[in-house]
């Protein structure tokens, strides 16, 4: 759930943790009391499916649809994203993300991206496709 490496200690320990509801699809919600940006999480089977947090002026909800398995973790490739505001719970933004994968060595790399955003009433799509790429060779020292 996070975009940066580090540790869950680091990251969640001083935080408590609670099982919520079951919801029609099998997710299971996760409560987090003590945590500043008011997450809250789902998982189903062994993937988290949600993440919401509050961050500011700006609450978010990510839903995860679909993913690849890599046989280490998953990798979302089809998700959105719900910025609302946390006073009135007024939509500000919702983007939609449709990710592909491309196995390079051990390594799975986004190849392509397209993502549809709303933003008052106006939808706009946005494609990015990433080709030959190559890792990095170790540099000799």
């Amino acid at each position: 759930t996070h975009r940066k490496r580090s540790s869950f200690e680091a990251s969640h320990g001083k935080n408590n943790f609670s099982l919520g509801d079951r919801d029609e699809t099998g997710a299971v919600e996760i409560l987090v009391e003590g945590d500043a940006m008011g997450s809250n999480y789902k998982v189903r089977d062994r993937e988290i499916c949600l993440v919401s947090r509050v961050m500011g002026r700006m609450a978010f909800v990510i839903n995860t649809h679909k993913s690849l398995d890599t046989g280490e973790g998953f990798a979302a490739t089809h998700y959105n994203a719900i910025f609302r505001n946390p006073q009135t719970n007024e939509v500000i933004r919702e983007l939609e993300f449709e990710d592909s994968y491309e196995k390079i060595g051990s390594y799975y790399i986004m190849t392509h991206q397209v993502v549809n955003s709303t933003e008052k009433g106006q939808v706009t799509t946005t494609e990015f496709n990433y080709s030959n790429i190559k890792l990095l060779e170790p540099a000799v020292v």
